[in-house]
């Protein structure tokens, strides 16, 4: 277990709080975390007074630093979409990965990632799980709506088709799956990237398998009852 004091020091620049911890090493090392937090280790040996000058003395270093960090706290990373929209992805410094929408502007995305990863590949891994994560957060609200919808539109067409139970993972290569004889269908969660008709549409198609279980001329006609325009959306959802 990692024992850790905060420490604070004065210094003509400004004051530096900082993290201090006495661990198996030959030398102290300063570091300042993507967070702003200023850690530095020492060897057993090494006293307080000592660590506290060691601080001040690099105060420069630990104010340009900060300075950098904060400059890049948010950045351009790359983009999505939501719902058909183009969404800018920007990332920012936090404990927990997921994100959320800009209050302040409906297209920005903000994903939460870890301050303390070690390369460019771990930063990567965790960009895609913060995004999963926020997918998946969404995906519970908008598929069952969708399933929802979808069933409804069986019903209004005299087709009886019980009401399955609903899975939702992401997956690269289909849209949606049904089991029939388990009373499932599995719904891809990147499917919030596509515009909500497009999440019908394929709610439809894994439906209509509960009354044919192929894609036969008869599985397309049952599609053509409940949704005539599946043709076109499915349009949509190979080019959006």
């Amino acid at each position: 277990m990692k024992n850790i004091t905060n420490r604070t020091v004065f210094t003509p620049l400004g004051e530096i709080s900082y993290e201090l911890e006495r661990k198996r090493v030959k030398r102290l090392n300063l570091h300042v975390k993507r967070d702003q937090t200023v850690y530095l280790s020492i060897p057993f040996n090494t006293s307080y007074a000592y660590a506290d000058k060691f601080v001040a003395d690099n105060a420069a270093f630990v104010f340009d630093t900060i300075a950098k960090i904060a400059e890049k706290a948010v950045i351009n990373t790359s983009y999505t979409n939501f719902l058909g929209e183009r969404l800018k992805i920007v990332t920012k410094p936090s404990a927990r990965l997921g994100g959320e929408l800009s209050s302040q502007n409906e297209n920005v995305l903000t994903l939460f990632l870890p301050s303390d990863f070690e390369n460019e590949a771990e930063r990567d891994l965790l960009f895609g799980k913060s995004l999963g994560l926020w997918q998946k957060e969404r995906a519970r609200e908008l598929l069952p709506k969708a399933l929802s919808l979808a069933h409804k539109r069986f019903d209004d067409a005299g087709l009886n088709v019980p009401y399955p139970e609903l899975s939702m993972r992401s997956m690269t290569s289909r849209w949606g799956s049904c089991a029939v004889y388990k009373n499932k269908i599995t719904l891809n969660t990147k499917l919030v990237e596509k515009p909500f008709i497009c999440i019908e549409q394929v709610a439809c198609h894994e439906l209509a398998h509960f009354i044919v279980q192929n894609h036969s001329g008869d599985f397309y006609r049952i599609m053509d009852i409940v949704m005539p325009e599946h043709r076109e959306v499915n349009k949509i959802l190979k080019k959006t």
